[in-house]
């Protein structure tokens, strides 16, 4: 596993996540360190082979994110998952035929390192939330942005802080 592939959401990205798409009951891709439900599937526990719910967050491990993607897929519940924008990749077509919506954030996601708590610049890649419902099967996502004054304005509120 590579170093950065355990490192958090920041809580501010979560709160927001959950205000639009949650409540969320399971964490798929998390540990000790890192879960941000009280139930969590960590590494020995391997979400991608067991059973998700509605109600699934997901940031999975940046070194490999197929297997996450094709996970909320198949599993067909409400789940969302925090990925690396399309870029490309193959699974970016199955993402776009089987999610509901996709939100950008017009800036980069400093992620939280687990040893230090610390957010940590230098997101080489921008990031989406891919959120599933199973409702918008075959049809186009709907797509929002989040900008970089809405963030920073929410996080002065003390409401994504």
């Amino acid at each position: 596993m590579k170093s950065r592939d355990e490192w958090r959401t920041p809580a501010w990205l979560f709160r927001l996540a959950q205000s639009m798409f949650g409540p969320y009951v399971l964490d798929a891709a998390a540990s000790d360190k890192n879960a941000l439900c009280d139930r969590f599937y960590d590494l020995e526990n391997d979400g991608t082979n067991q059973e998700w719910v509605d109600g699934t967050w997901c940031n999975p491990p940046y070194s490999n994110i197929t297997p996450w993607v094709d996970c909320a897929i198949e599993q067909d519940v409400r789940a969302t998952l925090l990925i690396p924008s399309p870029n490309g990749e193959s699974r970016d077509l199955r993402v776009l035929t089987a999610c509901s919506e996709i939100v950008f954030f017009q800036q980069r996601i400093a992620f939280i390192n687990p040893d230090t708590g610390v957010a940590q610049k230098g997101n080489p890649r921008g990031s989406v939330l891919v959120h599933f419902d199973g409702a918008a099967r075959g049809n186009s996502p709907r797509l929002r942005v989040i900008s970089k004054a809405t963030t920073g304005l929410y996080r002065n509120w003390g409401i994504l802080a």
